[in-house]
């Protein structure tokens, strides 16, 4: 219930602070406007309407919500308070940055002897507009600023602000470095349009001085919070934090291949060039101007956070984890590499058939653009996917323990798998589409142009067939290097089963060897024969001839420096009241958790959190993997339609 309140409160009291503030921009915005006189009235009224309705509104709430945070702490370290602290502080500051936007972009193309208008935010205010939505939000932020630096001194429990404050920063931080961006890669088209006319044609000359605008704001906000970021990490929860990680790998993936996309649209159009197609140089810089800008503008993002990213990763103290969250970068990336070496590897088949189909008799500018495209895309992905997936493959064929893991890696078994399954689905549809078409010819209906719709379907089966055959050998490769390494691993590991009464040790036994062959086994009897002095890693004995075993095997057990095994074997009058398993079951068990024990590998508690973390984290590769897919796919669209 407290829960509930808290959310009601505080959402009540977020819509109607905004709805105060747009009251009093649209009142004071009416009162200094003498412009207009009939026609405001209905704007007046709407904002004396908004005042009216919020103000009372806004009061009660926060009252309400200021009065239970004082009488309780746990009110006020509420997640929901700090949500609603920092967010008012974004609704309030952020519409302050943008009218110091509006302002900057407006004189600047002012001094240019520009239109005003040209501006791209606030091209249809005036200054007076812009000052008073600063006049009016930036009291209520100082206000609400007061308000958590209280709370930050009066709270004990600071964890939710913590995060809240986190968020905000980052937030930020995106923001100013999104304007950033946006800005030098306008700058850059300006520039590289300088030979032409940028200096007499409105629209890049404009584009040039609000880049310029963007560019002074964005680095001003984005410098600021990226220092209170990088400061702020002394503190262990910051430099450990999951959000801080994955904003490192999005703003990464995200400059790669941004760069990679925009540098195969200026490859498309120099080799479009070099084929023999006839331009102007005003023609090519308009072509490459805004693609090249991209690439520069953000190879510096990438550039930067790629590198940010690497030192995070190397000072993660455990090297396994080290390794696996550079492997997650790596195949991430190798993914994105093969799409769209695939995609090059289809145009320049489709390319080959298409030319050698109609000799070369169809319009030249067309197979151009069409071998321009395809070469275009090779250039960009293949060296993308060999940079990533060889380091990767080598990695998994290095013997000892960094290989081992390397092949047993989630990140690397669900990037093979489903590689493989693309290639297997793909195939038997492209294997599907070719019979089909044979068909309908033997039964006497063939489609138009049968034997070009043949060799687009071989085409397409080629490819997928490539995909598969290809990765279903790396993964049978891996399941060979795997099992050597844990066969050995088990011929070191020998194990005792102690058994006196027949029965246990064998049905174990045939176990053991259907999970782990190579396990050495002993067999002893403890009434009857003597602790061996040979080297044994693990005794596996049922809990029920732990009460009859004799001193001598006693103090063995006692002494014994390796695992000891019980097994709550039922037989006669031995029940366990933990669960009613059977003894095939506990048998099974046995063996498995001996095969864990002897390959090194820590015995989890049975439960559903493994389970669930192993599907968040393949929903989150799945994630990526799409979003970085079609960020690729979306870009080569581009490409070919250029």
């Amino acid at each position: 219930m407290r829960t509930v309140r808290r959310v009601y409160l505080y959402l009540v009291a977020f819509i109607s602070l905004e709805v105060v503030v747009w009251g009093l921009i649209g009142l004071t915005r009416e009162a200094v406007d003498t412009s207009t006189l009939g026609g405001g009235v209905e704007r007046l009224a709407m904002a004396l309407a908004l005042l009216l309705v919020g103000v009372p509104t806004f009061g009660v709430h926060w009252w309400l919500a200021q009065s239970l945070a004082r009488r309780d702490e746990e009110e006020r370290a509420a997640s929901t308070r700090a949500l609603f602290l920092y967010g008012v502080l974004i609704a309030t500051l952020f519409p302050c940055v943008q009218n110091v936007l509006a302002l900057l972009m407006r004189l600047l193309l002012t001094l240019t002897q520009l239109s005003p208008q040209l501006a791209w935010i606030g091209g249809r205010q005036n200054w007076s507009d812009n000052l008073i939505a600063l006049a009016m939000n930036a009291p209520i932020a100082a206000y609400f600023w007061t308000v958590l630096q209280a709370d930050w001194k009066a709270v004990s429990a600071t964890r939710m602000f913590a995060d809240m404050r986190r968020l905000s920063r980052y937030v930020w931080m995106l923001y100013g470095l999104i304007l950033l961006i946006i800005g030098v890669q306008h700058l850059l088209r300006f520039a590289l349009m300088l030979p032409h006319d940028a200096l007499t044609y409105w629209p890049v000359l404009s584009g040039g001085v609000n880049g310029l605008a963007l560019t002074l704001v964005g680095t001003a906000v984005w410098l600021y919070h990226w220092w209170i970021i990088q400061r702020s990490l002394g503190d262990e929860a910051e430099q450990q934090s999951l959000l801080r990680l994955a904003l490192l790998y999005l703003l990464s993936l995200i400059g790669v291949s941004s760069v990679l996309v925009s540098g195969a649209i200026v490859l498309h159009t120099l080799l479009r060039i070099l084929l023999g197609e006839a331009t102007t140089l005003a023609a090519f810089l308009d072509k490459i101007a805004t693609p090249l800008s991209v690439v520069v503008a953000l190879s510096g993002m990438w550039g930067y956070y790629g590198n940010v990213l690497a030192r995070t990763l190397k000072e993660v103290p455990d090297a396994p984890q080290r390794a696996a969250m550079r492997r997650l970068y790596f195949y991430i990336l190798a993914a994105a590499g093969l799409t769209a070496t695939l995609i090059g590897l289809n145009q320049l088949l489709q390319f080959t058939i298409n030319a050698l189909w109609t000799e070369l008799s169809g319009p030249v500018s067309a197979l151009r653009t069409d071998l321009a495209a395809a070469l275009a895309t090779l250039l960009v992905s293949l060296p993308l996917w060999g940079l990533t997936w060889f380091p990767m493959q080598r990695e998994a064929l290095r013997p000892g323990e960094a290989g081992d893991h390397a092949r047993r890696s989630l990140i690397r078994k669900v990037y093979l798998y489903l590689t493989l399954l693309s290639g297997v689905i793909g195939g038997m549809v492209a294997a599907g589409t070719l019979l089909y078409n044979l068909l309908l010819a033997v039964l006497g209906q063939p489609p138009a142009n049968l034997t070009l719709a043949l060799l687009d379907n071989v085409r397409l089966l080629f490819l997928f067939a490539l995909v598969g055959i290809y990765h279903g050998l790396a993964l049978r490769g891996d399941g060979k290097l795997a099992a050597a390494a844990l066969a050995e691993k088990h011929r070191a590991f020998p194990v005792l089963i102690l058994d006196a009464e027949g029965g246990f040790a064998q049905a174990l036994v045939t176990a053991i060897q259907r999970q782990a062959p190579a396990l050495p086994l002993t067999i002893a009897s403890p009434t009857s024969e003597v602790p061996p002095t040979s080297p044994i890693q693990a005794v596996i004995l049922p809990a029920d001839q732990t009460l009859t075993l004799p001193e001598l095997w006693r103090q063995w057990l006692v002494e014994f420096p390796g695992y000891c095994l019980l097994v709550p074997y039922t037989r006669g009058k031995w029940l366990w009241s933990a669960g009613a398993y059977t003894s095939e079951t506990l048998i099974q068990q046995t063996a498995l958790i001996l095969r864990h024990l002897a390959e090194g590998r820590p015995l989890r508690p049975r439960g559903i959190s493994s389970a669930w973390l192993i599907g968040l984290s393949v929903l989150g590769i799945l994630f990526l993997l799409q979003l970085l897919v079609g960020i690729v796919s979306a870009g080569l669209s581009l490409l070919f339609s250029h």
